[in-house]
């Protein structure tokens, strides 16, 4: 009996399944690093190829006319994968729905066409200090799923600044969701890239790209701002970009200024150093900005030329803009928000040499009546 059980183990083990591995028909996948698809792999290929032939066209730019052919190739192909620019700008019929009221500015409340009933919700932060007219700003959403309003600080700091700033829902954001869910109140999918992907996947098999719209609506707000009587369309403003700090800001461009600069890029575009579209102020290579080295340079030089003895740098500039602005009784706020610094301490700073301002305070003493002959002193 004992010889049968042990038998009939035996023959029950013999017969145990297979583990599941045991059953796959195509190789395992390697543990130390993630797995690409043959289609991926070739469309990974294709790009790197395309990345490749960019830039041989980049390094074969040798001229004015090299740079002009790229551009207008550049400017080609992008309309075309597009789709192209609508052809006309049609009424915007903006429509004001309501105002929140904040410390110093308001918001107001923004609905207009892009197209005939394409309608944008948008925010507009306007400063509230009377008729006045305001250099303006926008300020395109990013991947945020309320869209416009997830930039309310980055506006409100524009506007308490002087700024017109106008914050718009690209369509699939904020409160343009296209596949909305009124009984979940949620839309089918994410508000931060799955409805563009979706409505990208429709718009190419339409023919088009969802980008055009997005574009267009960006158009269709600079439109809307140029409308309203407190943007200034001609103030004369410079951006500087990623400038000390690497922060970007505005700066004062006087008219004696400008004319300067047009004389300069009349001069340049004569001689070639100047490219269309391209740097103001170029380096050695047209395509490239002038470099901090140079700059030192050209200071050092301007410095020698006028006599300077003084150790002098690019920021000697920046300080003795500052100070000027300081002896001509300028508000030290006023200045601040020039320079772009976050705190006043640090312009505080220029009313250690404003030297001019200092001598022309009159002190108290001075106030004071001169003494009378022959009239008797107090305590004598």
């Amino acid at each position: 009996m004992l010889a049968l059980f042990a038998t009939c183990s035996v023959a029950l083990i013999a017969q145990a399944p297979p583990p599941p591995e045991a059953f796959r028909v195509l190789p395992t996948i390697a543990a130390d690093g993630p797995a690409i698809s043959a289609y991926l792999k070739y469309q990974t290929e294709m790009a790197w190829n395309e990345d490749d032939q960019r830039r041989k066209i980049w390094e074969s730019i040798r001229t004015e006319k090299d740079l002009l052919k790229v551009q207008e190739n550049i400017r080609v192909q992008l309309l075309a994968m597009l789709g192209g620019l609508p052809a006309e700008k049609t009424p915007l019929h903006p429509h004001i729905t309501g105002q929140v009221q904040m410390d110093g500015f308001h918001i107001e409340k923004l609905i207009f066409e892009s197209l005939p009933e394409i309608y944008v919700t948008a925010l507009v932060y306007v400063p509230d200090d009377g008729p006045k007219k305001h250099p303006a700003v926008l300020v395109p959403a990013g991947h945020s799923s309320n869209g416009k309003a997830y930039y309310q600080a980055l506006c409100q700091r524009l506007v308490q600044h002087g700024y017109v700033v106008i914050a718009w829902d690209p369509v699939g954001q904020g409160e343009r969701s296209q596949f909305w869910n009124a009984k979940t109140g949620k839309s089918r999918y994410n508000l931060i890239c799955a409805e563009h992907a979706v409505l990208g996947n429709l718009a190419y098999l339409a023919g088009t790209n969802l980008s055009r719209w997005e574009i267009w609506d960006g158009i269709r707000a600079i439109d809307y701002l140029l409308t309203r009587p407190d943007v200034d369309s001609e103030r004369m403003l410079l951006r500087v970009e990623q400038g000390k700090g690497r922060k970007d800001r505005h700066a004062m461009l006087s008219p004696q200024l400008l004319e300067r600069l047009r004389e300069w890029w009349r001069e340049g575009r004569r001689l070639g150093a100047l490219l269309p579209g391209g740097w103001l102020f170029p380096g050695r290579n047209p395509v490239d900005p002038l470099s901090t080295r140079q700059l030192n340079r050209a200071v050092h030089a301007a410095a020698e030329a006028a006599g300077i003895k003084k150790r002098v740098s690019p920021h000697t500039l920046r300080h003795s803009f500052a100070t000027h602005l300081l002896e001509q009784d300028t508000d030290i706020r006023i200045i601040q928000v020039l320079l772009g610094h976050a705190k006043l301490d640090t312009t505080a700073r220029y009313t250690r040499v404003a030297n001019t301002t200092i001598r022309t305070v009159t002190s108290p003493l001075d106030r004071l009546a001169p003494p009378t002959e022959g009239r008797p002193r107090a305590g004598v």
